[in-house]
């Protein structure tokens, strides 16, 4: 139990931590990954969302045509330019 986390539920304490841990990126937590049946066949398998590893810093640092890029422009202006090539 962290300090000062008496008055949140564990998933909310987890789901703070998680977003530190995916480098700031907010995924919805899922507790069951897969469910096969006796004969091996999958009945369920949970599709998580996967944070985007090329937006992260160092990564965009990195890559000099990237970085020059996020020094000479404004950065909204690129996040907007890369969605919408997606």
């Amino acid at each position: 139990l962290a300090l000062g986390s008496a008055s949140f539920k564990p998933m909310q304490v987890e789901r703070g931590y998680e977003v530190m841990a995916n480098g700031g990126f907010l995924i919805d937590p899922y507790f069951i990954s897969k469910i096969e049946n006796d004969q091996g066949g999958v009945i369920f398998e949970a599709k998580p969302k996967i944070a985007c590893p090329e937006c992260d810093i160092p990564v965009i640092y990195g890559n000099t045509q990237k970085s020059d890029v996020l020094e000479n422009t404004n950065v909204e202006e690129v996040a907007v330019s890369q969605e919408q090539q997606n």
